[in-house]
């Protein structure tokens, strides 16, 4: 070969082969560094400064406006990136490293339901975000729910950041749950919230919620049945002698020993089942070690990172039953009764 050379940094060279190939940036960053191990550490280091090339730079916005845009319209996120794609100058380090993140899911999109193991081992780049695990800003995380006060539904508090309602609405028209279980009831809001949903997307489900103390507004639900009991006690001693309609979406939104509840669940999921743990931050140990075991459930990134990357309070975990889930003998004997329910999964 004759000519000057140039360099070019393993990030960029990358980005330029997963811009046409079938693979993401990230998989070829860890080859190449794996390659160059007992090299120099600048080889692997930051990201040059430099824009792609003008060339590849017009063929991702070709892309993102073929792509992307619906009846010609962009997201905020589609506009930012044909923004910077066009800009000539030389990209801050967040915009390099958003621009990276997205040629990576335009050219080659992760799978939606991943393992727990392959899914710790792509977010190790965010372990040292503010909100650790996550491309939620901790500003933006405080005030979720709402940040003079509390975000309600019909008047009622729901505590739920507004990500995590638009996510339920989605997830509800597209699983078409036919049995609802809520774990934690509270004021009622959310329990609430999802009896309007099912009504309004015409859904046969029967929607129960459980609580020590929490209790449904008068007059607010049409077909939610309401539990007085132990949440825990509650799944051991009464849900195996309900006759569930499939699919289930069960909710845990009240915060006491989580591995218990789901050594307790086990016994009651099915394929298709949704489980969603919300407020799972200080979960990730008991996820851990679920998740681990059960490799028939696996995290729906779909849903998660619909925001950003577990910019939602059930962080991994909106949990997909993709296959027949392993249980002891005795769980077996103590499963609940199943019917299916008038919709399919």
């Amino acid at each position: 070969m004759t000519g000057k050379s140039s360099e070019i940094s393993v990030p960029e060279l990358s980005s330029y082969l997963a811009l046409h190939c079938h693979e993401t940036a990230y998989r070829f960053e860890t080859l190449i560094g794996a390659y160059l191990s007992s090299g120099s550490e600048n080889q692997t280091g930051e990201i040059a400064s430099q824009n792609p090339s003008k060339a590849d730079a017009d063929l991702l916005s070709r892309r993102i406006k073929a792509e992307r845009l619906l009846d010609g319209i962009p997201k905020y996120i589609d506009n930012y990136m044909l923004t910077l794609l066009a800009a000539r100058h030389p990209l801050e380090r967040f915009d390099r490293s958003i621009l990276r993140s997205y040629i990576g899911n335009l050219t080659a999109p992760s799978p939606r339901f991943v393992s727990w193991k392959d899914r710790q081992a792509d977010l190790r780049d965010l372990t040292a975000n503010e909100v650790p695990g996550t491309e939620w800003d901790k500003a933006a995380l405080l005030s979720s729910q709402g940040a003079s006060d509390v975000l309600k539904w019909r008047d009622v508090p729901v505590f739920k950041p507004a990500s995590d309602m638009m996510i339920y609405a989605m997830l509800l028209f597209e699983l078409k749950p036919a049995t609802i279980v809520e774990f934690g009831t509270g004021h009622g809001g959310s329990t609430g919230f999802m009896s309007d949903l099912a009504q309004l997307f015409g859904l046969d489900c029967d929607l129960h919620s459980v609580d020590r103390t929490g209790k449904v507004p008068e007059g607010f639900h049409t077909n939610a049945k309401h539990h007085i009991a132990d949440c825990l006690q509650w799944v051991r001693d009464e849900l195996p002698k309900l006759r569930l309609a499939r699919p289930c979406l069960f909710i845990e939104d009240f915060h006491e020993k989580t591995d218990d509840f789901l050594n307790l669940l086990v016994p009651n999921l099915d394929v298709g089942d949704y489980l969603v743990i919300e407020d799972s931050f200080i979960k990730q140990a008991a996820l851990d070690r679920f998740l681990r075991e059960h490799t028939e459930v696996l995290i729906d990134t779909f849903y998660t990172d619909f925001f950003g990357v577990n910019c939602t309070s059930a962080v991994n975990s909106i949990l997909s039953v993709q296959s027949e889930m392993t249980r002891s003998p005795s769980s077996t004997s103590s499963k609940s009764q199943t019917t299916q329910g008038g919709r399919p999964g």
